[in-house]
């Protein structure tokens, strides 16, 4: 079984009508060809006017064998089927980042299939982590993790000789706590170079009786749910 990536880093260049396209040739030469979609937008999914769900989401996925099988429905045209997207396909960067060996992840799932294709097309979605730290701290954290995740990334630092806000130790992919109030009802999520403004907002909030935490968000793509647990308690 044969697999092609159809992979560009930005949004809007033409990725699911390659793979759609190629995908269609491939069955019209007598191939047996399954269409993956990736991309939680499911483009390609409407375009084969398939139900964009997939059960068991995210984690089914890459746990694949017969969590992909069950998911697979069939096109209205010979030899061509289609593995549905899903919007919790949002998650899946993220909990690949989390497993080991996910560079091989995919390619494990997909080997579990059991139908016989002779090729397998992906679509997968624009891809860019974006990260943008508040201080020099988070800056150097910013720097340390994209020298051991390789990959299509954007780091945005700000120009104006920004302060250092705090010393606590950053984890990228996890908002950081950098300002605690007691009893705080209210956080502010900040970025970049307005992190300095969201922590002195909160320190003069505070003061007036209103108690507020802030959350410094290092990177702001991809997202996941449990970036912003903590949050939930507010």
């Amino acid at each position: 079984m044969k697999t092609v990536a159809i992979y560009h880093m930005k949004g809007g260049v033409g990725k699911t009508s390659t793979a759609v396209n190629i995908a269609y040739l491939a069955a019209a030469g007598g191939w047996r060809t399954l269409l993956c979609d990736l991309d939680p937008q499911s483009s390609a999914t409407f375009f084969f006017r398939v139900e964009p769900k997939f059960k068991s989401g995210a984690r089914g996925l890459i746990k694949g064998g017969e969590k992909i099988e069950q998911n697979i429905r069939a096109t209205n045209y010979p030899n061509l089927d289609v593995l549905p997207a899903d919007l919790d396909f949002r998650r899946l960067d993220s909990l690949l980042e989390d497993k080991t060996g996910s560079a091989k992840s995919l390619k494990t799932a997909l080997a579990g299939v059991k139908n016989g294709y002779d090729v397998v097309f992906l679509d997968c979605p624009p891809n860019l982590t974006l990260l943008s730290p508040g201080d020099p701290g988070e800056a150097r954290a910013c720097v340390r993790w994209l020298s051991e995740n390789p990959g299509p990334s954007y780091l945005r630092i700000g120009k104006a000789g920004e302060p250092t806000v705090h010393d606590r130790p950053v984890t990228i992919g996890k908002n950081t706590r950098v300002f605690s109030a007691d009893n705080a009802e209210y956080a502010f999520v900040a970025t970049g170079s307005v992190l300095q403004n969201a922590v002195e907002a909160a320190r003069r909030l505070s003061e007036h009786g209103i108690p507020c935490d802030v959350f410094s968000c290092t990177r702001l793509a991809p997202c996941s749910d449990e970036q912003f647990a903590d949050l939930s308690s507010y």
